[in-house]
């Protein structure tokens, strides 16, 4: 759980320090007050980027050359996340227990989190690779080895594709063979993870759905066997890029047997994609015996009274959620900006 924060010229916080507890932390403000900021500098101790898609220089306060983000994280032990940005020179300086951290993915594993936004609908509704992105992060979570074996196969398909616009088949057909060695992993983890988590997936989302049925699929764009990629070698020569592979398989959502795109509506499709984290988290849980922190921006907003109480109801781990009111009578940290 993440314990303090101090937040120096990050966003509109000039100098702030706040105590959480390890189950609902309630942030409570008027539009404006910061209620977001808050989550995106906690999210941040995590993975070194801004949820919004923002440039690090637009988070330094204005007038201010940098920002500092510290957090104090208990796991098994405690852990002091330093994040520091000067906009000066663009420098970025991670820091765990005082010492410097070079590869950002150790936030990644050490103090993982899952933000839920207004934008949850992009997810459902926007192209395939917010999708993709979304599972290889939560799989990465479970499994280190296909953290690094998606990171393999990116790296793969870059080179494939210079090779591909310079014509050059004899080393674009060698990159094809380790290619689909681990695209056989990645299809086969991708599978075994959907499978894993479907049944909680269904009791979850039948819940927060008030009965519906949803599901999420899991669709290639090839079945890989040896030699596969060969054979579709003219055309992507043609392309100039690689076509084929799991960097262009889909998952999506469906609600009644329908896609849920065009099927649910917009309160849904966030329930949908928060029933994700919960199934995910079970599963989490299983493998690490702790579950990644929940950050909620304004999940109250799109809800009826009704399903407030189902979601409340669900949340078993430490959980951030911003509101401009809070008047339920549950039992939790409230921080008022």
């Amino acid at each position: 759980m993440l314990k303090t924060l101090s937040l120096t010229f990050f966003r509109n916080f000039e100098k702030r320090v706040f105590e959480f507890q390890g189950g609902l932390n309630i942030i409570k403000g008027k539009n404006g007050s910061g209620k977001t900021n808050l989550l995106e500098s906690i999210a941040y101790l995590s993975f070194p980027r801004s949820f919004r898609g923002v440039l690090d220089s637009d988070l330094v306060m204005w007038g201010q050359d940098f920002f500092r983000i510290e957090g104090l994280y208990q796991d098994d032990v405690e852990h002091l996340i330093n994040c520091f940005y000067s906009s000066n020179d663009r420098i970025k300086k991670i820091h765990v227990d005082e010492k410097k951290v070079d590869k950002l993915s150790k936030l990644f594993f050490l103090f993982p989190t899952l933000v839920s936004t207004d934008r949850d609908q992009d997810i459902v509704d926007g192209p395939p690779e917010k999708r993709r992105s979304l599972f290889d992060k939560l799989i990465s979570l479970v499994d280190m080895h296909y953290y690094r074996t998606i990171s393999d196969y990116r790296k793969a398909i870059e080179n494939k594709n210079v090779l591909l616009k310079e014509k050059r088949q004899e080393e674009v057909k060698y990159w094809n063979r380790e290619i689909e060695k681990l695209s056989t992993y990645i299809i086969n983890k991708r599978t075994e993870f959907l499978k894993e988590i479907a049944m909680t997936y269904d009791l979850k989302s039948g819940v927060l759905l008030k009965g519906k049925k949803a599901d999420i699929r899991y669709f290639k764009k090839i079945d890989i066997e040896e030699g596969i990629l060969d054979s579709k070698l003219e055309e992507e020569l043609e392309f100039g890029f690689s076509i084929y592979g799991p960097h262009r398989d889909r998952f999506e959502f469906y609600v009644e047997g329908r896609p849920a795109k065009s099927a649910a509506s917009e309160a849904e499709k966030r329930m949908m994609l928060l029933s994700l984290y919960f199934a995910f988290m079970e599963r989490f849980e299983r493998d690490k015996d702790k579950k990644p922190v929940l950050i909620l921006d304004e999940p109250l907003s799109i809800l009826d009274d009704e399903r407030i109480e189902v979601l409340l109801g669900q949340l078993e781990s430490q959980v951030f959620i911003t509101t401009p009111r809070w008047d339920l009578q549950y039992e939790a940290n409230l921080i008022e900006l």
